[in-house]
């Protein structure tokens, strides 16, 4: 099993890192997890308390959130992780859907 953990830091340039675990081929899980903003098939966006984590691949599920225990595990391929300090901001149409 080919997978990444590492130790938590306070390094905000480990932050990808420190909030992921990932199984390659498999499935990964985001830790810190507070909500899900956007889950689809080719992207995920995760807030980690003030910040989120996007992540972009292929097939990407959604198998489990538990906001109380504060991670997600997401099936499917990554092709990119994005960590934002901060939540920014929801387009228009996102805040008028919501």
């Amino acid at each position: 099993m080919d997978a990444i953990n590492t130790p938590a830091k306070k390094d905000k340039t480990n932050s990808i890192l420190n909030a992921m675990t990932i199984d390659f081929g498999q499935q990964f899980v985001i830790k810190g997890v507070t909500g899900i903003a956007e889950s689809t098939d080719k992207s995920l966006v995760a807030y980690l308390g003030e910040n989120t984590l996007s992540v972009a691949g292929d097939d990407l599920n959604l198998v489990q959130l538990d906001v109380e225990q504060k991670f997600a595990v997401v099936s499917g391929s990554v092709a990119v992780v994005k960590y934002n300090q901060g939540k920014g901001k929801l387009s228009l149409l996102k805040k008028l859907v919501k």
